[in-house]
């Protein structure tokens, strides 16, 4: 609620502004997945041009015969060229260049901007859709727009999948589970692959709340259109774990944000320290969707079973970290909060406010994807 009329919906008890279909209208499971059919040849993909985007087109490209059109606004193959070339190198471009081409595409705009020509002819050519493109600012004050993004974006590209009869593999976030139970804050839950409405607050933040909304669509095409899909939902993208390369732009990584903030605040609760914090290499996380994609089930969780405490996190990044008590923190963060780095500061200041004095609530389970790597023979790095 970025508004100050939203904001002062909520202190007059009016309640969360522009709220949107009341609970009850959202599936509590995901649907069961349908058989692949098909084998996917001539791929379309969104996103290439981000962190993990760049990384799934990697794969693609790994398996032989596959062709990938990647959807860049402008059709700027310049663009793509040189994101790819800042991560993998120009070598590597120069020996998959023939089997890239880019289409000029825009989200926002109905039919991704084309002419119906162009969008039949996208729709006969393609055989399978991954659709990794999103806004992925936590804190924007353009609501609508972040919706059009990766709502409405999304519900373009089901419509594309749908008159392509394709598969739509859409790459979502492990973060919709929420942290606790909105009618029942205190009690802990489960969040399972099988789950998706499970009461939890999903409202709270832009981006979660537009991934929660963009899942739903998806499951909706499923039973009600007869949509092929899988979902993938990721945890916090962080380096490369055969190099360690990072994100081009930091600035737009949610685990950078949290743990730049908590080097800036050199201390962190006791009650946060506990917290499991969890890391997903963006490359294994890249091979992990595509290892995955035939698989008999609808959704993943491709996260660490086994994440560190942020306590190991933050020594790793502060050798003189401070662990203080819960009542402390609220006035320690207030003084560091300096014109400087209150922007740095302001998604630990987030996520201390989301995660309040206790643990999250809901603990995200990924057994069912263990599972299906085994099956796959896909082994966990």
């Amino acid at each position: 609620n970025p508004t100050a009329r939203a904001q002062a919906a909520i202190l007059a008890g009016a309640g969360p502004e522009n709220r949107k279909e009341e609970a009850p209208t959202y599936p509590a499971k995901v649907p069961p997945a349908r058989p692949v059919l098909t084998e996917e040849k001539n791929v379309l993909l969104t996103g290439a041009t981000g962190f993990f985007g760049a990384h799934l087109l990697k794969e693609l490209l790994a398996r032989p015969g596959v062709r990938v059109i990647c959807l860049v606004r402008g059709g700027d193959k310049k663009r793509l060229e040189d994101t790819l070339s800042w991560y993998f190198g120009a070598g590597w471009i120069a020996g998959v260049r023939s089997r890239i081409q880019t289409a000029d595409g825009d989200l926002a705009l109905p039919r991704l901007g084309m002419e119906e020509k162009q969008w039949k002819a996208l729709a006969e050519e393609i055989d399978g859709i991954y659709h990794s493109a999103a806004d992925v600012r936590h804190y924007a004050a353009d609501a609508g727009e972040f919706l059009t993004t990766n709502v409405t974006g999304t519900e373009t590209m089901i419509g594309l999948a749908l008159q392509a009869d394709a598969m739509l593999h859409y790459i979502s976030t492990a973060s919709i589970s929420g942290d606790f139970l909105v009618g029942e804050p205190e009690k802990t839950a489960v969040f399972t692959e099988a789950d998706f409405y499970i009461g939890q607050n999903w409202e709270d933040n832009i981006y979660i709340r537009s991934k929660f909304l963009a899942e739903a669509e998806v499951y909706r095409a499923m039973e009600e259109k007869g949509l092929h899909a899988r979902v993938y939902r990721l945890g916090r993208i962080t380096g490369r774990c055969t190099d360690q390369v990072f994100q081009r732009n930091p600035e737009n990584n949610a685990a950078f944000l949290l743990m730049r903030a908590v080097r800036c605040a050199g201390a962190i609760t006791e009650s946060m320290a506990r917290l499991p914090v969890d890391l997903t290499p963006v490359d294994w996380c890249a091979s992990a969707v595509l290892a995955l994609g035939k698989s008999r089930r609808t959704a993943f969780h491709l996260l660490n079973p086994l994440p560190p405490s942020m306590k190991e996190v933050a020594l790793a990044m502060v050798p003189g970290l401070l662990i203080v008590p819960d009542s402390s923190y609220g006035p320690l963060l207030l003084a560091r909060m300096t014109d400087a780095n209150r922007d740095i500061l302001a998604p630990l200041l987030d996520y201390h406010n989301r995660t309040g004095a206790g643990e999250s609530r809901i603990r995200v389970d990924c057994t069912v994807t263990l599972e299906a790597f085994k099956e796959e023979g896909f082994t966990w790095a």
